[in-house]
Formats: C-alpha cells, structure tokens, sequence
C-alpha cells in the first residue's frame, strides 16, 4: 500500500514539473490562457508647466527646446518656477486622444510644441515606452 502511494505521489510530482515550464511559457508567449501582460503600448510622459505670467509662450519654447531627455525636466522645472507631472500608463484605452495625437510619434527625450490652457504653458516629453 505504502509503495502505490508513493508511486502515485511520485507520478503526480513528474507531472507537475513537467508542466510548471509549459505553463510559465504559454504566459510569456501570451495565450489566450493565463495572460498576464498587456498588448497595449503604454507611454511614460512628464509634463513641464509654467503659468503664464511667469514667462510668455515664446520664452517657454525658447527656453524647453534644449531638453533632450526626462532627466533635463526637472531641474528646468526648478530654474523656470515650472511644476513637474509624471503621467504612467498613458494608452490607447485610458488616455485622451489630444494627448495621444501630442505624443505620437515623439522620440524618448523629446518634447512636444509648447501648449496653453487657460493658467498655463505646457510641454510633454517622452521619458519610456513599453
């Protein structure tokens, strides 16, 4: 009796092994079974914003038109009274098609033209895609 547990235990042991690396697989490659990662393209995008009193929208281009990477933003921000906005996860499916349009085809480092709302001018820069 202790010799068909064991060999059952042992079998099912075989059989779980055996298909532990098939399982991880299946999830990496994305089946429709287990998927664990998402097909979208999401951006990472850091938004540099100045009000408008403090510097007209020619200043702020003049002025955003050296950055050439995510970390450039910040210390700007600083230099120019500016505030920082790290937007994560921006896709296809949660994101408005304004901002979308803005950063299509970006370069990582790149800022987009200079926008303006009611309070505010405002650059978008590609920091990661993934």
């Amino acid at each position: 009796m202790k010799t068909a547990i064991k060999r059952t235990v042992l079998a099912g042991a075989i059989a779980a092994i055996g298909l532990v690396p098939t399982m991880s697989s299946a999830q990496l490659v994305g089946s429709d079974i287990n998927v664990r990662s998402s097909q979208l393209t999401r951006y990472k995008v850091m938004q540099l914003s100045v009000p408008k009193g403090e510097l007209t929208r020619q200043q702020f281009a003049a002025e955003t038109s050296g950055i050439r990477s995510c970390a450039d933003v910040r210390p700007m921000a600083k230099e120019l009274g500016g505030t920082v906005k790290l937007k994560r996860g921006v896709n296809k499916r949660v994101s408005a098609k304004p901002l979308l349009d803005a950063i299509e085809g970006l370069e990582i480092g790149e800022a987009t033209r200079v926008y303006t709302s009611s309070d505010k001018h405002f650059v978008l820069v590609m920091c990661g895609v993934s």
